[in-house]
């Protein structure tokens, strides 16, 4: 296993905290919720779905730093390519065919795949990028 830059995974989770706050409430929340036919109030109070949430967020942001650590990437464009690709190969065709599947939005599909595009840059960035002190 690759060692794992923690400074960096805690600025990568938090960025995917904040971004996500941002993507699914202000920016797409009304669309994502009228789109799949949910009341937003519907998660209020709900402190279970958000630990949950917050404790999963972290175990993916700590997998994409070990497999974009497992390649030794140079630069933050090096980091970023890697961590597209997990993208790619595992979010986005996960999310595809359960969408087709269970005929669910394509509007929810692109919503929620373009916020793990942005927020899986912005990792491979920092897990490429930022340099350890010798």
């Amino acid at each position: 296993m690759t060692s794992i830059h923690w400074p960096a995974v805690v600025a990568a989770f938090l960025f995917d905290v904040f971004f996500g706050f941002a993507w699914y409430g202000p920016l797409f929340g009304a669309l994502w919720f009228a789109e799949q036919g949910l009341d937003p109030s519907s998660m209020e109070g709900n402190g279970a779905v958000y630990g949950i949430s917050m404790a999963a967020n972290l175990l993916k942001v700590w997998c994409v730093a070990a497999v974009v650590g497992l390649t030794k990437p140079q630069s933050a464009w090096d980091g970023m390519k890697v961590a597209w690709l997990v993208w790619l190969g595992a979010v986005v065709v996960i999310h595809l065919g359960g969408t087709l599947f269970a005929g669910r939005s394509m509007t929810v599909l692109a919503i929620n795949m373009s916020f793990h595009a942005i927020a899986f840059g912005v990792f491979g960035a920092l897990f490429g990028g930022w340099r350890r002190s010798p």
